[in-house]
């Protein structure tokens, strides 16, 4: 065969899917290569995730903005 690996290769990724009544997490990487594994997480550790990516993403906003302003106005 004159197919290369990087032709027929696709990567599978890690998904979250955030359902309040049901948390699952899933991750193909934990399965067997033909199973996928299902992984129950609390509302309140998917609530503390989302409140911590929030943060660091307001933080990412304001050391932006610090970049952009001249070393003599810090």
């Amino acid at each position: 065969m004159d197919v290369t690996v990087e032709d027929i290769y696709e990567e599978e990724e890690a998904k979250v899917v955030v359902n309040y009544d049901h948390p699952v997490f899933n991750d193909s990487s934990s399965g067997n290569g033909t199973m996928t594994q299902f992984h129950n997480i609390s509302a309140s550790i998917i609530q503390s995730l989302q409140d911590y990516i929030a943060l660091l993403k307001q933080e990412n906003e304001r050391l932006k903005e610090e970049l952009k302003t001249p070393k003599g106005r810090r």
